[in-house]
Order: structure tokens, then C-alpha cells, then sequence
């Protein structure tokens, strides 16, 4: 889910390469969640599986290919939005917060309230939530830069609250 915009990831590559040594084998590619890869790749449906998160099978294998950054991002029409230089941890109680439907790292504070949140499966759902200017979420740095550059989307406490989450290959 939005590997292809991570600039260390380079999938694409890895496609030629592998289309170069095998150019008879014919290329499936599906966006999933975690949970629905692992599903796929332990059921033989793929032989093979790129993901972030979920909960590891004692079944599949897994190498950690690298790491992306994940941030904390508010929309415009958003109350953080205008003030997200001055905004604090205390802020942050009791905001609508957009979390993954899957199971993906919490890298908030403890006593942090959120009092409604909204749910996705994949990352583009989540980006959408935020961008409605009603959540706060968190989305890979690399995937959000697109609308913090057009200032659509700002982060919120980067330095503090943002962290690296391992992108790794699964396999049977």
C-alpha cells in the first residue's frame, strides 16, 4: 500500500530485474492489507508478499527490507491546521483520530484521548479521512509529502511523535 511512492523502495526495479531473469513467469500484483498478503502468500495464492505491520504467522517467513517514516498529519479545514507549529501533546487529547482497520504500530502517548475514530483498510483511506479536515492520522511521510507540499495536509509533532516502521518480504 503506497510502496511505490517510498523513494527507498524501489519496486519497480525489482520488477525489471526479476522480469529480465524470468521474462516467461507472469506478473500478479495486487494493493492489500497486511493480514489479506499474508493471507494470499500462506494459502499459495502468491508467492510472495511486501507489507508493513500486521501480525506475523508462525507459518511465513519474513525479512525486514527497510524502514519508512510514519507521521501524524492533520487537513486543511482541520483546528491544528492553521496553529500546528504551536500544537502540543496535551492538544491531542480527545481528537477524531483515523487509524488503520489492520494492526499497525501505536506510537501515541498513553493518556491520550480519542473519542470517535474513523477506519480504513489501506492508506489511501486514511489520507482521504485527513484531508476531509475532520481527522488526524498517521501516513508514511513519503506517501503525505504530495499534499504537504501543495499545503493540503500538515504534520503534527513530527520530531515527537513520529517513528520508523519496518517494511519487510514474506514468503511460505
Amino acid at each position: 500500500d503506497s510502496l511505490v511512492t517510498n523513494p527507498v523502495c524501489k519496486l519497480h526495479r525489482a520488477i525489471a530485474l526479476f522480469c529480465g531473469k524470468a521474462p516467461e513467469v507472469q506478473v500478479s500484483m495486487r494493493v492489500s492489507s497486511p493480514s489479506e498478503i499474508e493471507r494470499l502468500v500462506l494459502d499459495g495464492s502468491y508467492d510472495v508478499g511486501l507489507g508493513a505491520c500486521g501480525q506475523h504467522s508462525p507459518y511465513l517467513e519474513y525479512e525486514d527490507l527497510f524502514e519508512e517514516r510514519q507521521v501524524l498529519y492533520c487537513g486543511e479545514g482541520h483546528p491544528m491546521f492553521k496553529r500546528n507549529s504551536t500544537v502540543g501533546l496535551a492538544d491531542l487529547d480527545d481528537q477524531h483520530f483515523v487509524r488503520r482497520a489492520y494492526a499497525a504500530p501505536d506510537k501515541l502517548p498513553s493518556g491520550i484521548g480519542r473519542t470517535i475514530e474513523a477506519v480504513a483498510d489501506l492508506m489511501e483511506g486514511v489520507a482521504a479521512l485527513i484531508l476531509s479536515g475532520k481527522f488526524i492520522g498517521f501516513l508514511p511521510a513519503h506517501m503525505a509529502q504530495q499534499w504537504v507540499s501543495t499545503d493540503m495536509m500538515r504534520p503534527i509533532l513530527d520530531q515527537e511523535l513520529g517513528y520508523q516502521n519496518p517494511v519487510y518480504v514474506t514468503t511460505r
